[in-house]
This record gives structure tokens, C-alpha cells and sequence, in this order.
């Protein structure tokens, strides 16, 4: 994608953007398990190996908010500590 600028004496300047590169972030809803101990927004602990839920994205996947079904608040969790579940 290119955009145009034009400075004061009428030059044009064309500045190329280059679409971000990565892996697609998680759908919501997609079930995770987390691989390193976290931490609950209401201070609870969640230890390694628990299974989640995506319920929100974060910075285009570089974290996102998991819910747990056991009586654990929501935490936010980067990406690197995720693995999806089949």
C-alpha cells in the first residue's frame, strides 16, 4: 500500500507501507491450554497445563484475555505461553 504526501512546493513524496507479517491471531472462543504459570486479574493463581477459553485479542494476538471454567477469574496471558487444544 502506498499513500501520497505532498510537501509545501508542490513535491510528491509516496511512503510504501508494508502490511504487517505474522501468524494470524486466535479466534475468540478457541480453547487454549496455558504452558506457564499465570495470574488472574482477581490475583489467582493458574498453573501450567489449565485449560481456557480466548475471549479477547490483544495488540493483533500478541496477548489475549483467557477465561477458565474452574472458579478462576480471567487472565491475560501472551501468546508465547498458548497452545491451542484440538
Amino acid at each position: 500500500m502506498s499513500a501520497a504526501l505532498r510537501s509545501d512546493d508542490d513535491r510528491t513524496f509516496y511512503v510504501h507501507r508494508h502490511a504487517a507479517v505474522g501468524p494470524a491471531p486466535l479466534p475468540e472462543l478457541t480453547r487454549v491450554l496455558v504452558t506457564r504459570a499465570a495470574r488472574t486479574m482477581e490475583g489467582d493463581d493458574v498453573i501450567a497445563g489449565t485449560e481456557g477459553t480466548i475471549v479477547g485479542i490483544w495488540n493483533n494476538g500478541e496477548a489475549y484475555d483467557v477465561e477458565f471454567s474452574e472458579a478462576l477469574g480471567p487472565a491475560v496471558i501472551e501468546a508465547k505461553f498458548l497452545r491451542t487444544l484440538a
